[in-house]
């Protein structure tokens, strides 16, 4: 189950209507080719395997929307790319095409590009459980 590609996307209209968006750090054929983008090893000292996860969602900070690229996803939260620098603790809320909203904190922000911070967020009530996780896991097929 946690080895096929999982994708994510917005509609080009509410991505279009975003005064922010993302900018993708590496080659989008890349980004979207799971398999060889080296995103996310196979070995790893990690406490959850990362499952890659691909396509466009929106991610709200107080008033400001920004159009963010999902990089990936494990029980303790989700990876994206965002176009501004988010700050540790901050509480976001991420809206994806067809899904209830989720509601993460920032756990790390590094930049790996003009307009692409690399964010880690964190589900604000810890790790999920085996059954949450599957159910999150196929709410996103």
């Amino acid at each position: 189950m946690l080895d096929v590609a999982l994708s994510t996307e917005v509609d080009d209209g509410a991505w279009g209507s975003l005064a922010a968006r993302a900018s993708l750090p590496i080659d989008s054929e890349i980004y979207y080719n799971v398999e060889c983008n080296g995103l996310t090893p196979e070995e790893s000292r990690r406490r959850f395997r990362r499952v890659p996860i691909r396509g466009r969602a929106v991610l709200v900070r107080g008033q400001s929307r920004y159009g963010v690229y999902a990089v990936d996803v494990s029980p303790m939260g989700i990876g994206v790319y965002s176009p501004k620098q988010l700050f540790p603790k901050e509480c976001v809320t991420i809206f994806i095409a067809d899904r209830e909203p989720i509601d993460l904190a920032l756990r790390r922000c590094k930049r790996e590009a003009p307009n692409a911070y690399l964010c880690g967020l964190v589900f604000p009530t810890g790790p999920l459980g085996p059954s949450q996780y599957r159910n999150f896991i196929n709410s996103m097929r």
